[in-house]
């Protein structure tokens, strides 16, 4: 499936589980050499507010079992993390290991 399509099934999900927010972006996730690039499952979205994001993840979760690709593989529906919050994951990882 193609970036185009995925937003659109993304847009789709949304409205078919109730939430009309306002979506300030969506990244798809790519791998591969820069010309040969692939895209991985995974998506990102985000939402104009918090209220929002808590709102689609909340219905999200509440139907989580029904979640299916077109291959009938499950669909996770996950609150990502910032790069700060990534960043601060990886400092505590390293003083947990060094046993500061």
């Amino acid at each position: 499936m193609n970036a185009d399509k995925r937003s659109e099934c993304i847009e789709y999900f949304l409205d078919y589980i109730g939430v009309s927010a306002v979506i300030r972006s969506i990244e798809h996730i790519a791998k591969g050499p820069y010309g040969n690039r692939s895209l991985t499952p995974v998506s990102v979205l985000e939402l104009n507010c918090k209220s929002d994001r808590e709102n689609a993840l909340r219905k999200s979760q509440a139907i989580a079992s029904e979640l299916k690709d077109g291959t009938g593989t499950a669909i996770k529906v996950n609150r990502a993390k910032t790069p700060v919050q990534l960043k601060l994951g990886a400092r505590a990882r390293l003083l947990r290991s060094n046993g500061s």
